[in-house]
């Protein structure tokens, strides 16, 4: 039973310190301007920009209010602010993953329990650093970075349930 104990922090103390470097991750890039970040001119160095507009001349769509389309952004600007928005859904995907993790494992919380703790985390989380970003030169907060922050974390938290699940299947145990 101590053993148990052991092994049980031990998780908790090591899902604990990657989750935190995770989010301390999230923070610096989020505290780095614009212009530091700027992918376009080694995506115009590397991808065919004139075919990419040409076959995508007429693409657009709205991100919150704001409308993007290759007309306005230019094949690089419009594929940077893709990427971008990835980058997103993956920090938050690791970062839901890991705190779901955390809590799961670490805590012994149960499934539920641990995706609206970890959930709840992620879209407070998300919601500071939009609010960091008001004092980061050359970024601008946005709602809608918030929405697919959180829909990141749902996807990561999803992810480590369905991988812990089969594998539970696998050894023949059932998830709680």
């Amino acid at each position: 039973m101590l053993t148990r104990k052991r092994s049980s922090r031990r998780k908790y103390t090591l899902y604990m310190i990657i989750a935190a470097c995770w989010a301390v991750l999230i923070f610096i890039l989020s505290s780095q301007t614009h212009n530091r970040q700027n992918l376009q001119p080694w995506l115009q160095q590397h991808l065919p920009i004139t075919a990419i507009e040409k076959h995508f001349a007429s693409f657009e769509f709205y991100y919150g209010r704001e409308k993007i389309s290759m007309k306005d952004s230019g094949a690089a600007g419009l594929i940077e602010f893709l990427i971008r928005k990835l980058a997103h859904v993956v920090e938050y995907a690791i970062l839901g993953g890991l705190l779901f993790q955390l809590l799961r494992k670490g805590l012994r919380f149960s499934v539920s329990i641990s995706f609206f703790l970890a959930l709840l985390f992620c879209v407070l989380y998300a919601s500071s650093d939009e609010i960091h970003q008001l004092f980061t030169a050359g970024r601008n907060p946005k709602m809608a970075d918030v929405y697919l922050d959180t829909a990141g974390a749902c996807l990561g938290m999803s992810l480590v349930s369905l991988f812990s699940w089969i594998r539970s299947r696998k050894r023949g145990k059932a998830i709680e």
